[in-house]
């Protein structure tokens, strides 16, 4: 492979900028992952049902359905927007769902965090 036909294909180490979207199917990073720097840190943007939002009106429970068949081995990071007047908890984590527990229902985001 000519150095040019290698230029198209990889990105170095070193000196490349990408401009546009990059679309993995999977991406496995060891040790830290800096996206940008300083002066022009991005947020990264989780596109699928890992990350959603749920409205306030329940009790007791509610089940959140994330369709990832991930199995049970995730992490469930829970943010009220609204006041939480009880304590809660993530429970019931199945393939494709979990639920949380709460004496009185609040509204809240959510970010499922895969592990290994």
């Amino acid at each position: 492979m000519s150095q040019a036909d290698a230029d198209a294909r990889y990105v170095n180490a070193s000196g490349d900028t990408m401009s546009g979207s990059l679309t993995v199917p999977e991406l496995r990073v060891a040790g830290s992952w800096t996206v940008g720097g300083p002066a022009n840190a991005q947020i990264v943007r989780i596109g699928n049902n890992a990350a959603g939002s749920v409205q306030a009106g329940w009790s007791n429970s509610k089940t959140v359905a994330h369709n990832l068949n991930i199995a049970g081995n995730y992490i469930v990071i829970i943010t009220p927007t609204s006041q939480a007047t009880t304590p809660y908890y993530v429970t019931s984590k199945t393939a494709n769902s979990f639920e949380v527990k709460a004496a009185s229902g609040f509204a809240f985001d959510y970010l499922i965090v895969g592990r290994q």
